[in-house]
């Protein structure tokens, strides 16, 4: 069942219905099993293609029982080592994928997000936190959901239970419809109107950019480096409307069924900083690794060398590996190696910079320079620049991505970075008038009409079944879902 298919959305809505039946407590659970198995069963070609994930599952759920009954550190790092060795030999990364080669296809959707879950559950229950009322069924129905399975949110586990327990017990009201009809509808424009041109605009310049390369040229067409720096922009944009749409559809329908789960996205683009960047794009991706990876290793820097002024450096370091594992959590190809390597390289160089300025500046003039807007403008367009170029790696294999840099030279390059950072600032700032303009509308005035409010929920409506009809054949693909 590809994700944003009217098939999905179908589902969506009996299982919605389903939910919200009835009450008891054990007819809830049969349904949100029965819901997230079926799910899988959707991507399975047979019943054995589905054993691995199975094996993962429940691999995952003997480890977090062993850690609440033995908590021991040693321990924690052997399973750990052993659970993220048996997802690299499934997703079959080079490392590990020439021992013991599994027969036959089978199902990788999800596993990432199944391993981010167990990890988060196996290092809490050694640490002591309570994982409450732990069962096989309750542990599947948590990493398999089918709302957040393909690519999060990565929700935690005593949310989850917490809503399991309550989420939908009530009759859906008005509001409740409104809101989730809202994200519904909302993550469907993104993902057929705006994905549609920014989708094209990037196949369009990727071809020209082949022509280039091999030589097909005429006079009439731009540099090679206007058209590298249009085919980044416009994938850096098409990978945000196609990420936070998808975000957008099961976001709304678990609001719908009663879940509330975690938002993955905070207008990533207005970000003034690299740093700024990953508090606001892939959210509980990015806490993950912040909770699980950036603050071990700086706590464990700050407890060997406890000298307050290092501790800003530790910081550097703990950004440059945690970012570096994120990039490489994608792929052990030399693709993403590199990737990561840019990312780390990106998110500590960040903060040394910060270090280093509100050392120079001091920290009254180093927050004004912070407010200034010039100042924001400037570092807003570097941030997309730079979080652009880093995305190439997305849509260009290693040998091709060699042949464009080379293709370009040092001086196109440079070039692409110019263009990217000229383009970020002046469509940011064109996105900045008009919401200063949009403030001075009577907004809110006419969002309080009543007929206003039942004539935009038929609209929301109407696009929904519009969608259905266009896209019966052809869902719009979800980028993420082979990480």
């Amino acid at each position: 069942m590809r994700i944003l298919s009217p098939a999905f959305l179908l589902f969506g809505l009996i299982a919605i219905a389903a939910w919200r039946l009835h009450g008891h407590k054990h007819y809830r659970v049969a349904v949100l099993t029965a819901l997230n198995a079926y799910f899988l069963w959707s991507y399975a070609p047979n019943p054995l293609a589905l054993v691995p994930l199975a094996l993962f599952v429940v691999q995952g759920y003997l480890l977090v029982r062993l850690m609440q009954t033995w908590p021991r550190r040693w321990l924690l790092l052997v399973s750990v080592t052993a659970y993220v060795l048996l997802f690299a030999h499934l997703r079959r990364y080079a490392l590990v994928s020439g021992l013991m080669p599994l027969p036959g296809p089978y199902v990788t959707v999800g596993l990432s997000y199944i391993l981010f879950r167990a990890l988060h559950v196996m290092i809490d229950a050694q640490s002591g936190l309570p994982v409450e009322r732990l069962g096989l069924v309750r542990w599947f129905n948590y990493t398999c959901g089918f709302l957040s399975f393909v690519s999060g949110p990565i929700q935690r586990y005593e949310d989850f239970v917490a809503q399991e327990e309550h989420a939908g017990r009530t009759p859906l009201d008005v509001p409740e419809l409104h809101e989730g009809l809202s994200r519904i509808s909302h993550g469907l424009v993104k993902l057929t109107l705006v994905e549609f041109f920014v989708r094209d605009a990037h196949r369009r310049s990727v071809v020209l950019i082949e022509k280039m390369l091999s030589g097909k040229t005429t006079s009439s067409q731009l540099p090679l480096w206007v058209i590298v720096a249009a085919a980044c922009f416009a994938f850096t944009v098409y990978l945000y409307v196609n990420f936070s749409g998808y975000m957008d559809v099961v976001i709304g329908l678990g609001r719908l069924m009663g879940f509330d789960l975690p938002e993955n996205f905070d207008k990533p683009f207005l970000a003034t900083s690299f740093l700024e960047l990953w508090s606001r794009w892939h959210i509980t991706l990015s806490e993950w690794f912040k909770t699980y990876t950036f603050n071990p290793i700086v706590t464990s820097l700050a407890r060997k060398y406890p000298k307050p002024t290092l501790m800003p450096y530790f910081g550097v370091l703990g950004f440059l590996v945690a970012f570096f594992v994120m990039g490489v959590w994608h792929g052990t190809s030399k693709l993403f190696l590199f990737y990561g390597l840019f990312l780390g390289l990106g998110v500590s160089g960040n903060k040394l910079y910060e270090v280093l300025l509100r050392k120079k500046l001091g920290k009254k003039r180093h927050r004004a320079l912070m407010k200034h807007k010039l100042y924001c403008a400037v570092t807003n367009g570097m941030t997309i620049a730079y979080f652009a170029a880093a995305l190439v790696c997305f849509w260009r294999p290693w040998k091709e991505l060699v042949a464009m840099v080379v293709g370009l030279g040092a001086l196109g390059t440079a070039l692409v970075m110019v263009v990217l950072l000229v383009s970020s600032i002046a469509i940011m700032s064109l996105l900045r008038l008009g919401s200063l303009v949009a403030t001075k509308l009577p907004l809110e005035r006419i969002a309080a009409n009543l007929f206003a409010q039942r004539t935009y929920m038929g609209l929301k409506v109407f696009w929904l079944l519009l969608y259905f009809a266009l896209s019966a054949s052809d869902a719009p693909p979800f980028v993420y879902e082979e990480f």
